[in-house]
C-alpha cells in the first residue's frame, strides 16, 4: 500500500557528509485507523541513504563507486557526439571545393547531425529502459563507426549529409546511456561527481573540437578528420567491452516493474525532475550563446589574434574543470542543491555583468572576466543538477529521463547559437539578451524544483517527502 510521508526537518549525521532529513511518516489506507511510524534518512538530492527491507536488493542494484577505467569509458561515450559536432568545422571550406557544393549545403552536415543527435536520444533512452543499457549502447557505437566510414568515402555531398544524420542518431547512444549507467551504478553524490566529469566533456567539446580540427585540417583533410571520429568510436567500443557491464539486467528491470516502478514518458511528470533538468538545460543555453558569440567578441571587438582567442578559451576551460573538481570535494560536506545554488549565483552575476557592459558601453575587455565566470560556474551546475534530476524519477525510467534532458539541451543549444549573433559581429546585444533569458529561466526552474516533493523508494513502497 502507498505510504505518504509528512515530516519535520531534523539534522541527522551522514557518513557522506550530506545534508539529510529525518522523516516521520504515517501509513494511510482504506479503513486504517492506526498509524505506523516509519523513519527514513534521505539526502537532499533525493537518493535513499538508509531505507531498506528484505526485498530492497531485488528492487535496485547495489550502489557503489565507479572504477576509474569504467568512468573513463563513460566519459568517452559522453564525448563522442559533441566531438563529432565541431571537429570538422575548420575543414568546411575545403569540403565545399572537394565536393563541388554550396557552402549552405555543406552546413547541412551540421544541421542534420544535430537533428539526429536529438532524435537518437529519444530512441535509445526508452529502449534501454526496456532491454538494458549495454546492447543498445554497443549497437549505437558500432553504427556510429560505420556512419563515420561512409562519411570518409562519401562521393558527393548528398551521401555525406546522410552519413552525418546517421552519425548523430547513432552517436547519441553514448551520451544518453552513459548518464543512465552512472545513475544505475552509483549513489547520488558519486553519480554527481561522475556526471560532472561527463558534463564537463560535453561542454568543452564544442570549445576544443574546432581548435583540434584546425590543427588536423591541413595535414589530413576533412576525410581524415572523419576517420579520426571513426577511430574515436572504435576506441570507445573497446573500452566499453573491457570495462562497462550491464547496469540494468533483466531481473532488475522485472523486479522494479513488480515493485511499482514505471518506465516511459509518464514517469517524467515530476516537478523535481523537470525543474532540475531545466536548470541544467537552460544554463547550457548560456554556454552555447557564449560559444557562438565569443569568437567575434574576443577577436573583432577586443582585437585578439586567433592564438589569443584559443588561449582565452583554454583559460575558461581550465576554470570549468577546476570548479568541477572543487564541486566534487565540496559535495562531501554540502548538499548538491547548495552547490547548484552557488553555481547559479555566480552564473547569473556574470550574465548580469555582460548586460551592464553592453548597456553602459564600458571597456569591452571586462567581458572576458564575465566569460570566465560563466564557464567556470558550470562546474557546479551541470553534473549536480543532472544527478538530482535523474534521481527524482523511477529507476525504470532513467534512460528515458536522460534522453529528454539531452534532447532538450541540443534543441536549446541550436536556438541559442542561432540567435546569439543576430545583432552583428561587433555587438553584444543579442548575446546579452539570450544569456539573460537562459540564466533567468535556469534560476526560476531551480527555485521551483527545490520546493517540489521528493519521491523516495522505501522497500517496495512509494513515499513522498517535501524538502
Amino acid at each position: 500500500m502507498p505510504v505518504y510521508v509528512t515530516h519535520s526537518r531534523k539534522s541527522v549525521s551522514s557518513p557522506e557528509g550530506a545534508d539529510t532529513t529525518q522523516l516521520h511518516s504515517s501509513t494511510e489506507g482504506s479503513g486504517a485507523k492506526d498509524s505506523a511510524s516509519v523513519v527514513s534518512t534521505v539526502s537532499t538530492a533525493g537518493a535513499v541513504a538508509s531505507a531498506t527491507d528484505t526485498n530492497s536488493t531485488a528492487t535496485a542494484p547495489e550502489a557503489k563507486t565507479l572504477a576509474a577505467p569504467t568512468l573513463i569509458a563513460l566519459a568517452l561515450m559522453a564525448g563522442v557526439a559533441p566531438l563529432s559536432t565541431d571537429l570538422y568545422l575548420p575543414a568546411m571550406p575545403a569540403m565545399v571545393k572537394d565536393l563541388a557544393a554550396q557552402s549552405s549545403t555543406v552546413q547541412l552536415t551540421l544541421t542534420t547531425f544535430l537533428i539526429g543527435s536529438g532524435l537518437g536520444q529519444v530512441f535509445f533512452g526508452p529502449l534501454s529502459d526496456r532491454i538494458g543499457r549495454l546492447k543498445p549502447l554497443l549497437a549505437g557505437l558500432t553504427l556510429y563507426v560505420v556512419a563515420c566510414l561512409i562519411a570518409v568515402f562519401s562521393p558527393n555531398i548528398e551521401v555525406l549529409i546522410g552519413a552525418r544524420l546517421l552519425m548523430g542518431l547513432a552517436g547519441s547512444a553514448g551520451m544518453v546511456l552513459s548518464r543512465a549507467i552512472v545513475l544505475d551504478s552509483a549513489q547520488s553524490k558519486q553519480a554527481a561527481g561522475a556526471l560532472n566529469i561527463m558534463m564537463t566533456i560535453t561542454g568543452l567539446a564544442p570549445v576544443v573540437a574546432p581548435l583540434l580540427g584546425g590543427v588536423l585540417a591541413d595535414p589530413i583533410g576533412w576525410r581524415g578528420i572523419m576517420a579520426v571520429m571513426a577511430a574515436t568510436g572504435t576506441c570507445t567500443i573497446i573500452m566499453t567491452l573491457l570495462f562497462v557491464r550491464e547496469s540494468l539486467p533483466r531481473q532488475v528491470r522485472e523486479s522494479r516493474r513488480a515493485a511499482g516502478d514505471k518506465g516511459g514518458f509518464k514517469a517524467l511528470v515530476n516537478l523535481r525532475y523537470i525543474g532540475f533538468g531545466a536548470t541544467m538545460v537552460c544554463t547550457a543555453g548560456v554556454l552555447f550563446a557564449y560559444i557562438a558569440a565569443s569568437p567575434f567578441v574576443y577577436q573583432n571587438m577586443m582585437g585578439m589574434s586567433a592564438t589569443g582567442y584559443a588561449i582565452a578559451f583554454a583559460i575558461n576551460a581550465i576554470g570549468m574543470v577546476s570548479c568541477t573538481a572543487l564541486s566534487g570535494k565540496l559535495a562531501k560536506r554540502y548538499s548538491l542543491e547548495k552547490l547548484i545554488a552557488l553555481g547559479l549565483a555566480v552564473n547569473v552575476t556574470a550574465v548580469a555583468g555582460i548586460g551592464l557592459v553592453t548597456v553602459s558601453g564600458a571597456d569591452i575587455r571586462l567581458m572576458a572576466i564575465c566569460f570566465f565566470f560563466i564557464v567556470a560556474s558550470l562546474g557546479f551546475i551541470f553534473g549536480n543538477s543532472t544527478a538530482v534530476a535523474l534521481s527524482a524519477v523511477d529507476r525504470a525510467a532513467v534512460g528515458t529521463a536522460s534522453a529528454m534532458i539531452g534532447m532538450s539541451q541540443f534543441a536549446l543549444g541550436g536556438i541559442a547559437t542561432a540567435t546569439a549573433g543576430l545583432s552583428g559581429e561587433n555587438s553584444t546585444v543579442a548575446l546579452a539578451i539570450v544569456s539573460a533569458v537562459s540564466a533567468a529561466c535556469a534560476l526560476s526552474a531551480f527555485l521551483v524544483a527545490r520546493k517540489a516533493p521528493v519521491k523516495v523508494q522505501i522497500g517496495r513502497a512509494s513515499c513522498r517527502e517535501r524538502v
